[in-house]
């Protein structure tokens, strides 16, 4: 047996749609991807694993994919209505406002990795997933708006840190 189930986040806080959940590496808490009703966009949450603790980390704009660091000091994310890669940091007990990841979703950035970029409006990074605390693996679309992907590119991203740019490391060229 499996043990017994227990629903932690569901319409009780308001939101219609619960799913993608990503835990915390101590087990304390779970961020996940909501949506408040059905017009709205989604937006990342973060709850406790007893129930407690329900949190709105970003407006419903379309995040979601929540991934959380192997740290468990900040969220990723992507925001379905522009493709941007956001990040969500903990600062001691509070979770400070979302900022986009400076991750180009700009497609002739990328021509020099595939020349397939140059048929395609924008680039949109659609799901994250982290390998260490300061390294990201992005899956990013050559689109041509919204939904309308054309292919996809597997990425590894190292973040920016104290005098260090943002690294972009090709896999699906590798």
């Amino acid at each position: 047996t499996l043990g017994t189930a227990s629903v932690i986040a569901d319409n009780r806080f308001g939101a219609t749609l619960v799913e993608d959940p990503s835990p915390f590496p101590d087990g304390h808490a779970v961020a996940f991807h909501f949506k408040d009703d059905e017009k709205t966009g989604a937006g990342v949450a973060v709850v406790n694993t007893d129930g407690s603790g329900f949190q709105k980390l970003t407006p419903p704009d379309g995040c979601g994919h929540a991934a959380v660091s192997p740290d468990g000091k900040t969220i990723a994310c992507t925001r379905s209505r522009d493709g941007h890669v956001v990040l969500i940091r903990r600062d001691g007990d509070r979770w400070l406002p979302p900022a986009d990841l400076p991750l180009s979703t700009t497609p002739s950035d990328y021509l020099a990795m595939d020349s397939r970029f140059g048929q395609v409006k924008e680039v949109r990074h659609s799901y994250v997933e982290w390998v260490r605390p300061d390294l990201l693996l992005v899956t990013s679309h050559g689109s041509d708006g919204g939904k309308a992907f054309s292919f996809a590119r597997l990425f590894l991203v190292q973040l920016p840190a104290a005098g260090r740019p943002l690294k972009v490391i090709d896999l699906s060229g590798a």
